[in-house]
Formats: C-alpha cells, structure tokens, sequence
C-alpha cells in the first residue's frame, strides 16, 4: 500500500475532535505538534503516527507546516526502525522552504543508509553536500550521519574525517562532545589506540562533570572505553571498565524501570542488551562476572509488571546465589550471543554447584555462521531446518548424531568431570529455536529447558497441585459473532491490523481445528484440576479470567502463529537510541470469533499478541499450556526471541508449554491425553517427570493410516500400514520450559 494510500485509510478511520477542527490553522498545528511529541516521548508510538497522518491531510493547515509535520513523522518513523515508510513520505511529499529543502535531503539520504542502502545514501549525502547555504544544524546532521555511515562500512578513516568535519558545526558543547564519543571507537580501530584511550577518557569526564553520571552519554562512554580497551587485548583493564558500565546501567534500571510503561521497557532493551552482551567477549577472563551479568540481562528481559521491590529482588540475584541453590548434583549452563572481533559467537557459561567445587567456567562455542550453516545430515542449513515447514525435515534434524556431537561435544569434556544427574540450561539466538534437551540421550540425566537460571534461586514460586483449578478452552469457533461490548475496556486490534498487514490477502486465517474439542474432553475425564472446559473463549472473556485469578492453570487449545518478520537494521547512528520493539506483535493465539470479531471497531479483535500479555498479571498461573502451532518461537535477534515465551514470562507466567513448528491437530490431542494421564497418576506432582513420562508413552502410540492425513504419514513396510507417533515431527514438537523440581 502506497503512503498516500496508507495515510487516507488512517485518516478515514480517525478524525480530530471537533473543538480541534475549529482551532485556526496557527495553533491547530502547534497542537498537533505537541500531542504527537508528547505521544512519541511516552513511547505511544501508534497514537504519535494517527496524529502525524492526520494534521498531514488536515486541509486547514498551511503546505509549509504539512511539510514540517512530514519531517517530523519521518523522525518518528526512523525511531520505529520503519526506514520505508520514511523513504516514502519523502517521495510523496515536497518541500516548501529552504530550510525544508535541506533537511529533506538529509533525511532522504539518511533513510537509505538506515535502511542499508549505502551506494544511494552515498550518492544522496554528496549532493546534500553541495547545497549551498546549509544552516549549521543542519551540516552538523549531515557530517555526523556520515561519520556513522561509513564507521558502519569499517572506512573508519573516512569516518574520522566526517567526525572532524561535524566538530566544526557543533554550536553546543554537548554536541562537540557527542562527536569526540563517536570518533573514539574509529580511532582505536586505525590503531590509535593509546590515543583513542585519551580520548574517551576526556568523554568520560566531561559527561560526568556536566551531565552527571547517571545520564546516558556518561554510561555510553563508559562501554566505549572497555570496548576499545578489549580491542587492544588489555583485559585486566576492560574487567574493570565493563564493570563500571555494567553498573551504571544496574543503577539506570532500577531508577526507571519501575516508573516506565511497557513499551518503554522493551524499546529500552531493544537498545541496551546488544551492548551489555559485549562484555562476554571477555570469555575465560572473569567467569564469575560473565555469570553475574547473564543474570543480570535475562532478569530485565523478563521483567514486565514488576513493582521497585519486585526489580530490586530480580536484579539482586547473583552467581554466588545462584550456586547456591544448585543441589550437589545439579549443574547450570547459560547460553550466550555476543560479538568478538567483529564476529557474532556463541558461548556457555558451565554454573556448577557450590557443593561441588569446581569453577565456573566459560566455553567458547561456535561461530554463528558455523552454526547457523551447519549442515543437517549433509543436505540443509541449521537454520533453515528449525524454520522449514517440511515435516520430514524435523525428523532429520533430530536423528543426526553429528548435529548432536557438534552442538554438546565442547561441553560434554566439561560435564563429564561432574557428578550430575540434573541440567539447567537458558538458551540464547538461534538455540531458542533448538530443542537441546532433545539432542542427547543420557541415562539417569534430565535436561530442563529454563527461561533465566534465576528461577533455580525460587524453586517453590510456581508449584501445582490437586488443589489447583484449571481453565480449558478448545472447539472454539473463530467465525462466531463477536461478543457484545461491555463498554469497559477499550477495544485493542494492533494485533490483528499486524497480522493482516503481513498476511493482506487473508481474510480468515484461522480454520476449524476439530481435535481441540476432542482433546479437553479427554483431559477433562482424565486431569483431577480441571475446574472449567470451555468451547466459548472471547478475547475479553480471557482476559477477565485472568484478571480475576480465577485459575492457576491454564490449558488453550487454539491456533497459535509466529510471523518471520524482517528485523529492521540498527545503524551505528541509532545504536545507542530507544527505537520500538514492535516484535511481540508477531506472534499471538486465535479466541472465539477471531476472523470476524476485528471488523466492529468496538470489539477486542480475538486475538492476544505476546504484546497484549505483556500487560496482563499472570504471576498466579502455575502453569500454562499452550496447545496450538509455532507457540514456542518467535523472530530472534539481538534481544532473543520475541514471541509468546516472552510475553507471558514478561506476564510473570510460571511453567510453560509451547510447541516449536505447526503441530499434527490429532497428534496434539493424543500428546495432551498423555500428559494429563501421567501426571494423575503421580502422588507428588512433579510437571517435568510427567512431560518425559507422556514424551515416552505418546511417542509409542500408533494410528492406522485411514484416521491421518495420508500424505502427512511415515508408512511401515507391512500390508496394514501403521503410523507410528515416534518420530521427532510428532513427540519433539513440544517443549516444557521453567518447570523445576
């Protein structure tokens, strides 16, 4: 959809108030103005663009400030990292001063280089050059983007030379000092190290004297100066300058997190953990420390709601804590992604108990590019098999012993030295993807999938019971009327207007799913906990359930979705800058009337995004399984993956099963059968022991081929074909994650 044609739909759909239509054009500007910043500065973004598109076609105000309010909204659209919609309105729209002029070409060429563009963004900077008359402010952006852009390319002399221009038009102290910050990290990699080092020092002093230290710029020259300290192999010294960063940014999240809303949060993060995971790059250095800051980052990923003492008690834990709680024959591993001489690795950090004594210990691993390009069973990509659709893909990932030697064969020479019977591991990148704990074969060792290895220091926070109630909703029915409104809440459709604009042509994604009511029939027979079995889910109607803490279980057996969205690049300009997270809207679960609820503008859209849980208290529920496709992934990057997991840990949400890939419907019913017969045969509810127990038991079952899908069907040689249930596509497509004993 054009921006033009994006723009009138917006409009359509929005209008301004009438005591704003009837303001003169003057000050109905300056209050669109100031309603959109003020949007935009409490992360309310989507408010922010309604705002921005409808001063835009607002016939009463004048061209001249239509084209500020464009500048504005491409502003606005470089910190969404939505670089495309800002070339857009660049084209479509024209300038009408001079001054416009120039910033419009500024921002054109930016554009491209945020969005990758280099050669574009080259040719359109050269030209900006060129203008004659730049205002100060103006020539100060142009030379600075530059900087970044080729500091992005590694020309790092061409961005020292950009730096130094830009130092000629800063007309504020702050601004100079922002451009020595930049040109710190080019000056260390041309192998000016020593004065490099000088350099940021000043950086560092000038900052703390007259920003203070607790301001961001201070805290941002604090890493720079162990990053070029690590590039210089000095390790003793960047220990120490990571840890005084580290610190600082300790002190920031517990000042503001408790006080900010969710979005804020996550566009924080987005920001902040690609920096805090540069520190493992110290590898063997400092373990001990390596352990503290995993912690440390897992915690303020995961947390959502948290009141001050709530974050405070998060942020506390540390590795000796942690050792701590680890029982004499458990051990711990925490999977890193960080980047070294300009390479993205992985690494795990070996947490053995304190009873044990032995060190903590850091593993380099792979590079990513070896494991992403590991080759399943000689014929696929690694990446490519977790994404793929193909069932028999599934099957070879999980038979191929090499796969398994590549991805524990470091480990194991470490392992083997313990005396363990249980391990803890928390997964980072693309290893979210990855069912490890289906990877090996111990007798006697049980693996547990763990979202942060805090959750070992409060063992009893999430534990269920006989007494526990349990809420199971199935055959629901997506095209059913919605629910008539109640007036109370107002009605959220971000989640369905990102899926439809992923999926345009669409316009009922979500299909009948006949083994769901088949399946809380059979739980509910079975499970001693079941206190409620629904065919009618709204979407309002979950959230009150919840909301109301009417139940510590929760079992939906329903569509889930993970949409493979594109991560926007983060350009070295943008680095150190809040952007939105929009990636918890990638991925949701369909409730009744789901396919026709989002067409009445008053009523929930009958869908929850991982971004809607976000905001719920889910602190209460025990443990919830999630029935239904792709509900374990999630688009990863830098942050991880961000998808339902995230959202309902955010939630504070205890046990969870999720699946990996787009799961047999009757394969699923059977798996739950399983699950909920294993664990009421249990005296002492263990959720780990019954989901292995049930793992064992399912994958023995066997369907003739008439009650399948025939082509989906593994067929024996003997005349009565048979499918039998263990195969990996089947009996690994689910995993338990924070369930501990």
């Amino acid at each position: 959809m054009r921006i033009r044609d994006r723009l009138i739909f917006i409009l359509l759909a929005t209008c301004l108030s009438c005591s704003a239509m009837a303001q003169p054009a003057a000050s109905l500007f300056r209050a669109i103005n100031r309603d959109a910043r003020d949007a935009k500065a409490a992360s309310r973004y989507a408010d922010a663009e309604r705002i921005y598109v409808e001063g835009i076609n607002n016939k009463k105000i004048s061209s001249e400030n239509r084209s500020t309010l464009v500048l504005n909204y491409v502003d606005l659209c470089f910190t969404r990292g939505d670089y495309q919609t800002a070339r857009t309105l660049l084209e479509d729209y024209s300038p009408i001063t001079k001054a416009q002029s120039q910033r419009w070409m500024v921002r054109k060429a930016t554009a491209n280089y945020f969005s990758g563009n280099y050669d574009e963004a080259e040719k359109l900077y050269a030209e900006a050059n060129a203008l004659d008359g730049l205002d100060l402010a103006t020539r100060y952006e142009l030379m600075a983007f530059q900087g970044a852009m080729y500091m992005d390319l590694g020309i790092y002399d061409k961005a020292l030379a950009y730096f130094d221009k830009a130092l000629l038009y800063a007309n504020t102290d702050n601004l100079t000092w922002n451009i020595q910050m930049g040109k710190a990290i080019p000056l260390a990699q041309s192998g000016h190290g020593e004065e490099a080092i000088q350099l940021i020092d000043k950086c560092i002093a000038w900052f703390a004297r007259n920003l203070g230290k607790d301001s961001r710029n201070y805290q941002v020259s604090l890493r720079k100066k162990a990053e070029i300290l690590l590039l210089q192999d000095r390790y003793k010294e960047a220990v120490e300058a990571f840890r005084k960063y580290v610190t600082t940014e300790k002190e920031y999240t517990l000042n503001n997190f408790a006080s900010k809303p969710e979005q804020w949060r996550l566009d924080f993060w987005k920001a902040i953990k690609p920096n805090i995971s540069k520190v493992f790059a110290l590898e063997n250095h400092c373990p001990d420390y390596l352990l503290d800051v995993a912690l440390f980052r897992r915690e303020v990923a995961m947390s959502g709601n948290s009141n001050m003492n709530e974050i405070n008690k998060r942020l506390s834990i540390t590795g000796n804590k942690l050792r701590a709680a680890l029982k004499e024959h458990e051990c711990a591993i925490d999977f890193v992604r960080y980047t070294k001489n300009d390479t993205a690795r992985y690494g795990a950090i070996v947490v053995p108990s304190l009873k044990m004594r032995q060190p903590v210990r850091f593993v380099p691993l792979w590079t990513e590019e070896d494991l992403h390009g590991y080759m399943v069973d000689g014929v696929q990509r690694l990446d490519d098999a977790l994404c793929s659709s193909n069932m028999s893909d599934k099957d070879r990932l999980y038979t191929d012993t090499c796969l398994t030697h590549f991805v524990w064969g470091e480990l194991d020479s470490i392992l083997e030295t313990y005396d363990y019977e249980d391990i803890y591991f928390a997964p980072d990148g693309i290893l979210h993807l990855l069912a490890l704990e289906y990877l090996r074969d111990d007798n006697g060792v049980c693996l547990h999938r763990l979202t942060t290895l805090s959750h070992l220091v409060n063992r009893n926070a999430h534990k269920i019971s006989d007494k526990s109630r349990m809420l199971a909703a199935g055959g629901l029915d997506y095209n059913q009327d919605a629910e008539p409104s109640n007036g109370e809440m107002a009605a959220n459709h971000d989640a369905m207007d990102y899926l439809l604009a992923k999926l345009p042509r669409v316009d009922h994604p979500f299909t009948y799913l006949n083994g769901t009511m088949v399946e809380i029939d059979s739980i509910s027979r079975i499970s001693p906990f079941v206190t409620s079995k629904e065919t009618i889910q709204f979407e309002r109607q979950l959230k009150e359930n919840i909301q109301n803490k009417s139940y510590n279980v929760l079992h939906l057996s329903t569509h889930g979705y993970a949409l493979d969205v594109e991560v926007p690049l983060v350009p070295e300009a943008l680095r150190d800058s809040i952007t939105e997270d929009k990636s918890l809207l990638a991925s949701g679960i369909a409730l009744t009337s789901a396919n026709v609820a989002y067409k009445q503008q008053s009523q929930e859209d009958g869908i929850i995004s991982a971004r809607e849980f976000c905001e719920m208290d889910m602190s209460h529920i025990d443990l919830m399984v999630l029935s239904a496709c792709q509900t374990g992934l999630g688009r990863f990057n830098d942050e991880g993956p961000a998808g339902l997991v995230r959202g309902l840990k955010k939630a504070g949400a205890g046990a969870l099963i999720v699946s990996l890939w787009s799961v047999s419907d009757e394969a699923t019913m059977l798996f739950m059968k399983h699950l909920y017969k294993s664990m009421s045969e249990q005296t002492k509810l263990d959720i780990h022991a019954a989901f292995n127990a049930a793992r064992i038991s399912f994958s023995k079952e066997c369907r003739k081929s008439r009650s399948f899908n025939a082509a989906r069907l593994k067929a024996s040689k003997s005349d009565n074909k048979i499918t039998t249930f263990n195969l990996p596509r089947y009996c690994n497509s689910f995993i338990l994650l924070d369930a501990i004993n």
